[in-house]
């Protein structure tokens, strides 16, 4: 008899750094991921986030977790695909 289930999804990016600011192209869209301890440290990265939205001063420096320092690294899982080639890909 199964009592109980729970699932956890871990997203990992892949220098292993959060993510905390804006997509970089792309107007008043904005990214919070922070990968393996999200539980531990979602409180400050969220309030971190709304600083950066708000264009506030963070209270913490977060450049180092700019989406943008991933834009041409190549994408475990994807096979070396690159930003051009991810770009010119068919939407669902």
């Amino acid at each position: 008899r199964i009592v109980r289930t729970w699932l956890g999804l871990q997203d990992k990016v892949i220098d292993n750094l959060p993510l905390v600011g804006q997509l970089p192209g792309v107007d008043d869209v904005f990214i919070l991921a922070c990968g393996l301890s999200g539980f531990t440290t979602g409180p400050i990265m969220g309030r971190l986030m709304a600083q950066v939205v708000m264009g506030e001063k963070t209270e913490l420096p977060v450049d180092l977790f700019n989406p943008a320092r991933l834009i041409g690294k190549p994408r475990p899982g994807f096979g070396g695909v690159d930003d051009e080639q991810l770009a010119a890909a068919p939407t669902l």
